[in-house]
């Protein structure tokens, strides 16, 4: 209340003054017009507008609206422009006129030269990877911009190549029989060589080992001599030997998958940008994931294939058994003519059966080192088989 008073006194009084001492019409014009400028000054000063002689006060209750008292003048405080205002926050002025550019920024197109727009990896799968298979060896190593991830497999069949042999020692406790020879009548064929022997056209004469003796007269006399080496009796087999000759098992072939390093482009929502395929592998774009599993659905990855860490090979062989050499010879007959030392043997006939009956003559029984046990089976089979571990299912584009 007190300040409109004073507004309404001190304009009353500069006008009375303004128009003080006015002779004449134009004068009075001149006057007037003077007044009513100054007046206006003196308006906008009260009135809280700023200007360079700012009203006299005492403190801000005597200044109008807005306006601060300072030095006994009502002055119209400083506002801090935006730049201040974030520096007093602690923000840097340009590091917001950079983000703000940043945020503006049209994405860079995906470079077709050397990259392409490719589908996403679905959740949960790895990708998108090339490809590369080999079917001796290892696939090419992982180029340039294929390096985020890397995982080598085998697929298809596995090779199971291998044998098993087995082998026996020699006999222990053998025995072998003594030497035979038998005279028979008839003529040489299968059943009067090899017919049992018996009294009425078969005579046999045994023969001790290493006994030089002389031919029974009732051998002698028949028109054909059979000779019978020593045949093995008793004894015994150690457990054999199993060896088994097992390739390392192997698949049809290897392959090495690469995973892109996705680079900032513009593609579809769908698609990321990613490096071309190098030769030496395929140009399909694949994914993966490990464990097995069906190709994702709604997915442009269809093509799938499994492949596999390692392998468990379970093979063995079947038993090693060996068998006592029964029935066999273990020993050699030799005959002689009149000779009672036994030292010249006569040519060796290789025939048991022949016509080498001798009116008067000797015979010796040489029993032979023992002999070895014989496997029942050489090569046992192979029992088991070799199968696929740590599966990855592998997904790519048609």
């Amino acid at each position: 209340m007190y300040r409109e008073l004073r507004k309404r006194e001190l304009f009353e009084i500069f006008t009375q003054l303004s128009l003080a001492n006015v002779d004449t019409a134009d004068e009075m014009k001149n006057k007037r017009f003077n007044g009513v400028f100054r007046g206006l000054f003196f308006v906008m000063a009260l009135a809280g507008c700023s200007t360079e002689n700012e009203l006299y006060c005492d403190d801000a209750s005597t200044c109008a609206d807005g306006l601060i008292c300072e030095g006994n003048a009502c002055i119209t405080p400083e506002i801090p422009d935006a730049a201040g205002a974030q520096e007093d926050a602690g923000e840097d002025p340009a590091m917001a006129d950079a983000g703000t550019e940043d945020a503006a920024e049209i994405p860079a197109v995906c470079p077709e030269a050397t990259h392409q727009c490719v589908p996403s990896s679905p959740e949960g799968w790895s990708g998108p990877a090339i490809r590369s298979e080999a079917l001796a060896g290892l696939p090419v190593d992982c180029p340039t911009g294929f390096e985020a991830d890397e995982h080598i497999g085998g697929q298809g069949a596995i090779d199971q190549s291998g044998s098993c042999s087995c082998s026996c020692g020699e006999t222990s406790s053998l025995s072998c029989g003594p030497g035979l020879i038998e005279g028979r009548d008839g003529a040489i064929d299968l059943f009067a060589c090899f017919a049992e022997c018996t009294s009425d056209y078969c005579t046999q004469q045994y023969l001790s080992d290493g006994v030089c003796t002389a031919i029974s007269p009732s051998v002698s006399s028949k028109n054909l001599m059979t000779r019978w080496v020593g045949r093995v009796t008793g004894g015994s087999c150690s457990p054999g030997e199993l060896t088994q000759n097992f390739d390392e098992p192997s698949f049809e072939s290897q392959i090495r998958l690469c995973t892109a390093e996705a680079v900032e482009g513009e593609c579809d929502d769908s698609n990321v940008c990613a490096p071309k395929p190098r030769d030496g592998f395929s140009q399909n774009m694949c994914i993966f994931q490990e464990g097995t599993h069906e190709c994702p659905v709604d997915s442009m990855y269809t093509e799938r294939v499994v492949i596999y860490d390692g392998t468990q090979d379970q093979r063995s062989c079947g038993s090693c058994d060996c068998s006592v050499p029964y029935g066999r010879d273990c020993g050699q007959v030799d005959l002689y003519s009149d000779d009672s030392t036994c030292g010249n043997p006569l040519p060796a006939n290789t025939s048991p059966c022949s016509e080498d009956a001798l009116l008067s003559g000797r015979a010796k029984f040489t029993k032979s080192a023992s002999k070895a046990c014989s496997p029942v089976e050489e090569s046992p089979d192979v029992v088991g088989s070799v199968t696929a571990t740590g599966a990855t299912t592998v997904c790519c584009v048609l």
